[in-house]
């Protein structure tokens, strides 16, 4: 007798081949979903036995699309007067946002530049009244957040909704992404769909993190 186990544990075979079977499973997840959906809002159902014996939940593949889906906080510092500058605060150093530990004036110069000291024993000097690209701590909490939910390419994304979601004919979800007619959408999608069980296998999904083996989360 099949165990629920096994059912579920398509998504987490780890693969390598540009032939990754889970990619065919998830486009026609992906394209049945407006269907589901409707299923779930008639009778309440909210898991589906297909022919090979697999359970797919609803809500595992509405996270899987609201986590393709995801576009990334828009984050890329702000211009601040020098002085207003604070420990806490991050400044660029070498392409490299760098913790704030200590301001304070060079009082051996007579302009008296500002001198930030920065994490790692770094110092970078600043006129009091410059303009300096930094982040505040909020910001570079959500800049972090951007790291750790990595969001898939704005085409790839496009491509998944309306190609696979939507059901638009090629032609049809080409013209909507602003593209040519003859472009092919559906390798967009395919690509998003690959980069997304990517994202899985590395982690970044935490919804399938307790239990890498469990697809259905009720």
């Amino acid at each position: 007798m099949r165990s629920e186990e096994t059912d579920r544990t398509w998504l987490w075979i780890p693969s390598d081949s540009r032939t990754d079977s889970r990619v065919n499973s998830l486009r026609i997840l992906f394209r049945h979903l407006l269907a589901f959906r409707s299923l779930h809002e008639a009778d309440g159902t909210f898991e589906i036995t297909a022919p090979t014996g697999q359970t797919w939940s609803l809500f595992d593949i509405e996270y899987l699309y609201s986590a393709a889906m995801r576009r990334p906080i828009d984050v890329t510092g702000t211009l601040r007067v020098a002085e207003d500058l604070a420990p806490g605060f991050y400044v660029q150093l070498s392409g490299v946002w760098s913790l704030i530990e200590g301001v304070h004036c060079d009082v051996k110069t007579k302009s008296k530049p500002l001198v930030l000291a920065l994490s790692q024993e770094r110092v970078k000097r600043f006129a009091c009244e410059a303009s300096v690209l930094s982040l505040s701590p909020q910001e570079k909490r959500l800049l972090d957040h951007n790291k750790a939910n990595p969001c898939l390419p704005l085409r790839q994304q496009q491509a998944i909704e309306l190609f696979l979601v939507l059901n638009l004919p090629e032609a049809e979800a080409a013209v909507r992404m602003g593209l040519a007619p003859t472009n092919p959408v559906g390798m967009y999608a395919t690509s998003g769909l690959t980069r997304l069980l990517k994202l899985m296998d590395e982690g970044y999904l935490p919804r399938f993190a307790d239990d890498g083996r469990m697809l259905s989360v009720a």
